[in-house]
């Protein structure tokens, strides 16, 4: 008698076939770009922190003249401006809060596209522009000193401090010259005009 084989089939299970893979969310071009400025731009050591929702950096003159940056993205950005917020260990909070004000503004100039340069270069323009960074506190306490007793001008971008000083009769107007490097580097101090006495001008 003739035998005849079978070959018995798998079942077809096509249908119930899933796919494990999940897609990474899209990174958009803005912010790509923003990475690209600080990784061609800034040297590694003051990179903080590069990640697609925020970038923390340090901008720095001197040890004793820096601000550290960090910039947090919106869902919304680069329509929308980031979050900025500045830090120091030299300058007042509300220096601070008026120049995260202006990185805001500076942003919004730029919507639509990347912002993160536009927004450090203000900080940096800050930073090496303005002497009196690494003694703002000691500004604020020789304008106090002065007060009802003088005149103050400063120069910001020469580290510049003219004092014109007053008490009954007697006159005297010094300079005192911010060196970029303060504090390491002293201050110099010249002293312009007086209507002391000689041998007390010499003791100045």
């Amino acid at each position: 008698a003739a035998t005849t084989a079978t070959t018995a089939q798998a079942p077809d299970r096509s249908c119930c076939t899933t796919t494990s893979s999940v897609t990474a969310p899209k990174v958009n071009a803005a912010v790509l770009e923003d990475a690209s400025f600080v990784k061609i731009n800034l040297p590694s050591a003051a990179i903080l922190t590069l990640t697609h929702e925020f970038v923390s950096v340090t901008v720095m003159r001197t040890p004793y003249a820096r601000i550290q940056l960090r910039v947090q993205y919106t869902d919304k950005y680069p329509d929308d401006s980031p979050i900025v917020e500045l830090s120091s260990p030299s300058l007042p909070l509300p220096l601070l809060r008026n120049k995260e004000r202006e990185c805001v503004d500076k942003a919004k100039e730029y919507l639509g596209r990347a912002q993160f340069q536009q927004v450090y270069e203000h900080v940096h323009s800050f930073i090496h522009s303005n002497m009196f960074v690494p003694c703002w506190k000691e500004m604020k306490q020789v304008a106090t000193l002065c007060e009802e007793k003088g005149k103050v001008s400063v120069d910001e971008s020469d580290g510049l401090i003219q004092l014109q000083l007053k008490c009954a009769k007697y006159r005297q107007v010094f300079k005192i010259k911010i060196p970029a490097d303060y504090p390491m580097t002293g201050v110099v101090v010249e002293f312009a005009h007086s209507n002391f006495p000689v041998d007390i001008q010499i003791m100045f």
